[in-house]
């Protein structure tokens, strides 16, 4: 499967306790920075100024099978770089949600979170009738929204 089409994450379907989600996610999430880091590390342009930016942005990540957590999917060899910021950074938010929520709302489970395969330049339609939400979830019987 082509790397770019595919979720980076996958998406959490079944009712689960807010902790074991926000666990997934963190784990999911230090999985992704890590490999991140160490794919800049060992990037020949990172030390030439004039082709920092274009070789950044054109950076595949490589995302090996070894230590791979339970919600990035088997199936993706490699991601943008770009596109893993974006992601890594929703992820975080929506941790530190989570956090906010164990603690309002202990006990509750939550369902449906799903990371949005792009979150950068994404535009609402005016016609939408829900929100548009880079993390679109339900706690309990709430639908709520991670931005």
């Amino acid at each position: 499967m082509a790397s770019g089409s595919a979720h980076l994450v996958n998406p959490i379907t079944e009712p689960a306790l807010i902790s074991d989600v926000r666990r997934k996610l963190e784990d999911a999430n230090r999985f992704l920075s890590y490999q991140a880091a160490l794919a800049m590390q060992d990037y020949p342009e990172m030390n030439e100024p004039l082709r920092w930016g274009i070789g950044l942005k054109r950076l595949r990540v490589p995302l090996p099978t070894v230590g791979r957590p339970e919600l990035i999917p088997l199936d993706i060899f490699d991601h943008p770089l770009v596109e893993m910021i974006n992601q890594t950074a929703t992820m975080t938010r929506l941790i530190d949600s989570l956090e906010w929520a164990e603690m309002a709302l202990h006990g509750w489970t939550v369902k449906g979170v799903t990371l949005r395969k792009s979150t950068c330049c994404r535009v609402q339609k005016p016609s939408s009738p829900t929100p548009d939400r880079d993390v679109p979830m339900s706690v309990g019987s709430i639908a709520v929204g991670v931005r």
